[in-house]
């Protein structure tokens, strides 16, 4: 048996697959600090189960996987492959090699293979266990174990023996048994408490069951008679359902038959609406016509007006024109004859030559000044027209206004007197329905009262059916409370009182004289005479638990005869206290913080007061989390009765279920007795008010009224809806009116208005015209002005010509009067043209005049037409105004038929309202009863319909039964109807759990032969592997040392040898340390491999592994070490991880580990072939 090959990927430093051959005895790995030597070894921990991350130098199990470096990426997983050749079977399986594999992943996720089949790491440690070939062997042995071995650090020294005697199985087998056998105990103590439990519960359970069952009998009575009363009261139902549902047929057929007469009387009433819309329709296009022709009218008269203003204006300036012409005439004539005398005056006038310049001086600076006057007056007078032009434009505006408002102040006036007209129609109306209103309001405040009555009484009549209701449910649950607390109490008393007559808890001899009076009259226990409070009872049970057997007698002749009765019956003995032999004891209790003493808690009778102070004396019991006092000589306990602590002792444990339940039983009994006695006379008066609550509850719901308020809200809302529709149409009269009181003073607003400004334009007119005559004036002014000027200017050009002509004459003769001919010339031809412009102006004016005179007569002409079509549109309209009032008249009386017939069809709907409300209310009933009996007894009403009555009971007899029954089963209280399928599911149980019992004592006792089994046969095999282990290892000792040196292994517990230490006695070359650790480190190794040696000769491991184990060893050491690995290399396979070069020398094969960026890399090296021929 042999290692052969382990594969590496992933693992740590070795980041490619790398395969390393175990096929020689003895084999090496060196390699440089940190190259990954080391990690060749835990990678082969590894894939043998290794655990524990400190044992593989990591911090965690993910941490094995390649991390990466900077030139290369981490590995997804980690995978090592450890293949065994299986030649001599030490492996139990039949294969000849055997390859364990292990893989993780970076989620930390991992698998085990076992020739290539996956399996459970359970199953690797199986096929190794025994073996000396787990990743916890002595095969595998780091520098930093062998100082753990020497120093038996975690007692690894007997976990090694242990591996070596091969008892580790017995020790896994003694660990599982040692569990089960804890669980079983466990197991036991719960199906203990349990049983107990449900022995309890049983006794309850059987009286619930025989109550429920009765319980059950009354209901299935109350059900059968509940569903023959419905099913009687569903026959009566449905005979009403069934004749009221042909009624409401008919009353639909005639109800619809109306409302199909009514929608035609309401079409014809429509088809008038519509004819009348349409009547309006013309009237309102008639009048618009109308309307339009007068505007026609009062256009036409205003264009008259203004063509006469016009014709006004044209020949007001044809008489301007002709006064021009002939003042052009003259002035042209003048102009002739000042020409002809400057001629003559330059002949004569040459020689004055001097004296004209001087004058001609003073003549033009005049003509200057004349001329600048002349042509601003002429400007003036352009404006003057201009203004005159613009006022009669405004002032032809004006007019045109003012015949527009009177137009609109027309029409106004007469929407005013037709809406007069339609309020004093409406009046009338309104008349009627202010006299029908009152009467409806009045009925409504009646049927309001009556209403309000009815539901105010109801309102009492719910509020205190609930305040009853709650009265009654909350007393209900308080009986309910009260009901289950004095059944607990009578079951508690029950089951004292049965404690109390059986003396459970008590011994046979002490059961015995109680139930033998011969030799007392009253026996009395110790348990029977003290009482406390419960809160303090178990720990005073728990003090008094050696006395509680006791019997307490006046004088030793009692005792006497008891113990006489004991030996005679052969009962056992029993314990007394003898009152005559107890003094009292006057002792003063301490005052003690956070305590308080139990002579204050106990209550008990006056003769036994020396007994209790000799119980008691000096015992105190301690408050919750208060401690014993410091340097106190009394006795205290805890208040949970788990520790009692004495002058120099402490007492203590777990508090048992039943514990607390012995003292003060008879004191107890008798306080329950009056308890229970309280509890009845309370249900007593508790019933007697359920009892009243409930039958005034049902005299409350007897008082029903609702039906009366139903009928009165439906009166109420026929009122009210009358009401509602009359004070709708008052409503909309008062809309009306206010909307035509709206309308009116819009129209006086809008009359005031245009009155306004109708005054503002007349204002304005008589303005424009006072202003246009004022312009007229001062234009006339201001020509005569201009004429005036003109003739200034023209005699003042005369002068200066004549002078400068005569200056020029005198100057130049000819061409003197040449120039002055030509202006006397020039000035008669502008006279001329003025003449002529002014010629064709007047002859213009004259055209327009005439022009104008014809368009009067045409406009004449159509006012005239315009008058006649006025007279037949006012016509044309008097005819459509009587066609529609006659409409009017048509549409009121269809629509007083149609109210009518609307009243009668709202009759007939109110009756079959009311029908449709008897048939609800039956089908309500009915579907109540369905629901009841579907809620109540899970019954549909399908199979109601085909019960058969059973009873013979009148209906009202019936009922009174069912009522009686409802009552009973209300008054039953609390009912577990469950109680007789949880009593035989109980019972059940207990008989189930009493047979679980008998296993696990059994079982328990089984585990406890095994478990002496396991440990006898476990010892002798050790026992037998550690004195043969013992002499190899001083044999082997002596061979690494000297022959002479004392050396042996001891157990320091020879009697548990299985759980003792192993000592280790080393005095190489004559030493005599005291402990082991006064060796040097080279002798320490030694000593820890010789052990490890006598250990391979005990039973030797197929490989084993050194990780640098030679490093504290000497040169002379090394070379034992070497020769002794070279011994053992014929039984067991030696792989070496070393720095020293003896060892290195003494190998077979060596593997070189070298490490590349991050990454190591194996090379293998074999000796043997370097060795001399």
């Amino acid at each position: 048996m042999r290692l052969k090959s382990l594969e590496i990927k992933g693992f740590k430093s070795f980041a490619e697959k790398t395969v390393i051959n175990f096929s020689e005895d003895v084999i090496g790995i060196v390699g440089s600090n940190g190259c990954g030597k080391s990690n060749i070894v835990d990678s082969i921990r590894w894939v043998l189960g290794e655990q524990k991350t400190k044992q593989l130098r990591s911090d965690s199990m993910t941490s094995v996987i390649f991390n990466g470096t900077s030139k290369r990426k981490a590995a997804a997983l980690a995978e090592v492959s450890l293949r065994f050749e299986n030649d001599r079977g030490v492996l139990p399986t039949e294969f000849q090699e055997v390859t364990i594999k292990r893989a993780l992943h970076k989620d930390g996720s991992g698998e085990y293979y076992l020739n290539g089949v996956k399996c459970r790491l359970k199953d690797i440690n199986n096929l190794l266990s025994d073996t000396g070939m787990g990743s916890d062997s002595y095969a595998i042995i780091a520098l930093g174990m062998v100082d753990d071995l020497l120093q038996d650090k975690d007692n690894s020294r007997l976990k090694l023996f242990e591996q070596a005697a091969g008892i580790s199985k017995y020790k896994i087998r003694k660990k599982e048994t040692l569990r089960k056998l804890k669980q079983t105990a466990e197991d036991l103590e719960r199906v203990e408490d349990l049983l107990h439990e449900v022995e309890q519960q049983l006794k309850t359970l059987e009286r619930q069951a025989k109550r429920a069952k009765r319980y059950l009998e009354l209901k299935a009575e109350y059900k059968q008679l509940s569903i023959d009363l419905q099913a009687i009261r569903i026959r009566g139902l449905r005979k009403d359902y069934s004749e009221l549902e042909k009624k409401m047929a008919q009353e639909q057929q005639q109800i619809q038959k109306q409302q199909g007469e009514q929608e035609l009387e309401q079409e014809r009433l429509r088809s008038a609406k519509r004819e009348q819309l349409e009547k309006e329709q013309r009237l309102s296009a008639a009048q618009q016509k109308l309307n339009q022709l007068i505007g026609r009218i009062k256009g036409l008269e205003n264009e008259q007006k203004m063509k006469a203003q016009e014709a006004l204006f044209l020949q007001q300036n044809k008489e301007k024109l002709l006064d021009r012409l002939r003042s052009g005439k003259e002035r042209l004539a003048a102009a002739q004859q000042n020409a002809d005398r400057y001629a003559q005056q330059k002949k004569t006038e040459e020689e004055v030559l001097e004296i004209l310049s001087d004058a001609l001086y003073e003549a033009q600076e005049q003509l200057a000044k004349i001329r600048s006057e002349h042509g601003q007056l002429k400007i003036e007078v352009e404006q003057f027209l201009e203004e005159q032009k613009s006022m009669q434009e405004r002032l032809v505006q004006a007019e045109k206004e003012m015949a527009v408002y009177e137009t609109e102040q027309n029409n106004l006036k007469k929407q005013y007197r037709q809406i007069d007209e339609r309020l004093a129609l409406r009046a009338e109306e309104l008349k009627a329905v202010e006299l029908a209103y009152r009467e409806s309001a009045s009925e409504l405040q009646t049927q309001k009262g009556i209403l309000e009555g009815l539901q105010q009484a109801e309102e009492i009549r719910k509020n205190e059916l609930e305040s009853v209701e709650q009265q009654l449910e909350s007393e209900s649950q308080v009986l309910q409370q009260k009901n289950r607390l004095l059944d607990a109490k009578s079951n508690e008393k029950k089951l004292l009182e049965d404690l109390v007559k059986s003396m459970e808890g008590y011994a046979q001899s002490v059961k015995f004289l109680h139930q033998n009076d011969s030799w007392t009259d009253k026996p009395t226990l110790l348990s029977d005479l003290f009482y406390c409070p419960e809160e303090y009872r178990l720990a005073v049970e728990n003090y008094l638990s050696p006395y509680l057997n006791y019997y307490l007698v006046q004088t030793a002749e009692e005792a006497y005869k008891a113990v006489q009765l004991l030996e005679e019956a052969e009962k056992g003995k029993a314990n007394f206290f003898i009152l005559d032999w107890i003094a009292p004891k006057d002792e003063k209790q301490l005052s003690v913080p956070g305590a308080r003493a139990v002579l204050e808690l106990v209550d008990y009778e006056a003769d036994y007061e020396a007994l209790a102070q000799q119980l008691f004396a000096q015992v105190y019991i301690l408050e919750e989390g208060q401690e014993r006092p410091a340097q106190s000589e009394g006795h205290f306990l805890s208040k949970d009765g788990k520790r009692s602590f004495g002058p120099y002792s402490l007492k203590g444990g777990s508090v048992g279920a039943f514990e607390g339940k012995k003292i003060g039983r008879k004191k107890n009994l008798a306080l329950l007795a009056e308890e229970i006695e309280l509890l009845q006379t309370e249900v007593s008066g508790l019933q007697q008010t359920v009892d009243e609550l409930r039958l005034r509850q049902k005299q409350l719901r007897q008082a029903d009224r609702s039906r009366e308020i139903q009928t009165a809200e439906r009166g109420h809302q026929q009122l009210l809806q009358k009401h509602i529709s009359l004070e709708g149409k008052l409503e909309g009269f008062e809309q009306f009116k206010a909307e035509t009181k709206s309308q009116k003073e819009q129209l006086r607003t809008e009359l005031k208005k245009i009155r306004n400004d109708k005054r503002e334009i007349e204002g304005e007119l008589e303005f424009q015209e006072d202003q246009l005559e004022q312009l007229q004036r001062r234009l006339g002014k201001k020509n005569m002005a201009f004429k005036e000027q003109a003739q200034e200017l023209s005699q003042a050009s005369s002068q200066y010509n004549q002078k400068h002509i005569e200056q020029l004459r005198q100057q130049n003769r000819l061409e003197g009067l040449d120039k002055e001919w030509q202006f006397a010339q020039r000035q008669a031809q502008e006279l001329q043209q003025q003449l002529k412009e002014d010629q064709e102006a007047l002859e213009e004016g004259e055209k327009k005049e005439q022009s104008l005179l014809l368009a009067q007569e045409d406009s004449q002409k159509q006012l005239q037409e315009l008058y006649e079509d006025r007279q037949l549109y006012k016509a044309r309209l008097s005819d459509v105004e009587q066609q529609f009032f006659s409409g009017r008249g048509e549409i009121q009386t269809l629509e007083e038929h149609w109210e009518e017939g609307q009243k009668q069809l709202q009759k007939r709907q109110e009756l079959y309202q009311l029908q449709k409300e008897r048939f609800a209310e039956l089908k309500m009933q009915l579907s109540n009863i369905a629901e009841r009996l579907r809620i109540e007894f899970e019954l549909q009403l399908s199979q109601l319909l085909e019960h058969e009555v059973q009873s013979e009971l009148p209906e009202k007899e019936l009922d009174q039964k069912v009522e009686q029954l409802r009552l009973r089963i209300n008054n039953y209280g609390a009912v577990n109807e469950m109680a007789i399928e949880a009593f035989d599911e109980a019972k059940e149980r207990f008989d189930f759990i009493g047979e679980q019992r008998q296993d696990l004592i059994e079982a328990k006792d089984s585990l406890m032969q095994t478990i002496d089994e396991i440990d006898d046969t476990a010892s002798k095999k050790f026992m037998e592997a550690f004195e043969e282990a013992r002499e190899h290892f001083i044999r082997v000792f002596r061979s690494l040392f000297l022959e002479d040196d004392t050396c042996d292994l001891l157990l320091s517990d020879p009697q548990n040898p299985l759980e003792s230490r192993i000592e280790i006695i080393a005095k190489p070359k004559g030493k005599r340390p005291l402990s082991i650790n006064q060796l040097s480190g080279g002798e320490k190794t030694l000593t820890a491999t010789a052990l490890l040696f006598s250990l391979y000769l005990l039973k030797p491991a197929p490989f084993c592994i050194f990780d640098e184990v030679d490093a504290p060893l000497d040169d002379t050491n090394i070379a034992k070490f070497n020769n002794i690995i070279k011994d053992f290399s014929a039984n067991s396979q030696f792989i070496i991880v070393t720095h020293n070069k003896k060892t290195m020398a003494a190998v077979d094969v060596m593997y070189g580990v070298s490490m590349q960026q991050g990454v190591s890399q194996v090379i293998p090296v074999d000796f043997r072939m370097l060795q001399p021929q």
